[in-house]
């Protein structure tokens, strides 16, 4: 446990008038200032725990969407993503920075990437992916700014690769993409996803990308085992939901690419903040416990 932020406080008696008696912060899937809180009392008015996010904002627009995204979602369709409790904006030495408070939700961040015990959630991801795909509908691709206290969408930036490539934008299928969907952004517990977390990054792009990125974070980069069956039950849980586009397989090795190319940019981008540099010292850490924890369990069991 660690000593509650005066800011964190402040809201949570703003927000919920209670009173916070304990904060942590997360073991993964949080890569802007988060804070997991317990609340003193046993009032039925607000929950026992509550999770507190300050900042995240949006990689191609710069603006806080996280929880208009949330709650849009939530309206929509049936998905494990959490409640938006109250959401607001507080003004501080450098400048004025939005929060959201979010529904606590069990499980942990995947640790685990053998075939045997990763496969029910690389499934479950691929359902989640396809239901999310087939939810929504839109003529364009585009990223979400806030106006006016309003979700809005924007052309594309020109960060955005996928839109400066030699593709004719008529051949896209639009989808609703999370913007980070892979392992570290997953609560699960006994084998099924509990939660989907940060949607800070969330825009709208082709669904073959979208599908690609995904498949590439879940299945090639931590590394797992026994690849081909996993993407193989990536896609049919995909298709649970939504149909594959006709052009995912030739698209495919460009996207995957692609992906690596736009992470590298996205990397550049934020590291040239000062806030940046602290998000990505947070996000390694995060990603250095996680393969720690897996390698002792590995040791373990090879003992």
């Amino acid at each position: 446990m660690k000593q509650v932020p005066s800011v964190v406080a402040r809201i949570v008696e703003h927000a919920l008038g209670a009173t916070v008696s304990q904060s942590a912060t997360p073991k993964g899937g949080a890569v802007a200032e988060t804070h997991l809180l317990k609340l003193e009392g046993n009032s039925p008015d607000y929950p026992a725990r509550v999770v507190c996010k300050i900042g995240s904002a949006n990689i191609w627009t710069g603006s806080v969407i996280e929880p208009k995204v949330v709650r849009l979602v939530n309206q929509q369709m049936s998905h494990p993503v959490p409640n938006v409790l109250a959401s607001g904006s507080v003004r501080g030495l450098d400048g004025t920075k939005r929060w959201a408070l979010y529904e606590y939700r069990p499980g942990s961040v995947p640790e685990h990437f053998e075939a045997a015990s990763y496969e029910p959630v690389v499934h479950q991801a691929g359902q989640l992916l396809g239901k999310l795909h087939e939810a929504f509908e839109f003529n364009r691709i585009g990223d979400f700014n806030r106006e006016d206290d309003n979700l809005v969408l924007v052309k594309p930036s020109s960060k955005n690769l996928l839109a400066r490539l030699p593709i004719d934008p008529e051949s896209f299928q639009p989808v609703l993409a999370h913007g980070d969907y892979h392992p570290g952004n997953l609560l699960v517990e006994n084998d099924s996803i509990t939660t989907v977390l940060d949607w800070g990054n969330a825009h709208i792009t082709d669904a073959s990308y979208s599908l690609a990125q995904a498949e590439t974070r879940f299945i090639d980069v931590p590394p797992a085992t026994e690849t081909d069956s996993l993407r193989e039950s990536f896609r049919k849980g995909y298709e649970k939901y939504a149909t594959v586009p006709e052009n995912y397989a030739e698209r495919f090795p460009l996207y995957r690419h692609l992906w690596l190319a736009q992470s590298a940019v996205n990397i550049g981008s934020v590291a040239r903040t000062p806030n940046g540099r602290s998000q990505l010292r947070r996000q390694a850490y995060n990603w250095l416990f996680r393969q720690y924890t897996r390698l002792n369990s590995r040791k373990c069991n090879w003992s």
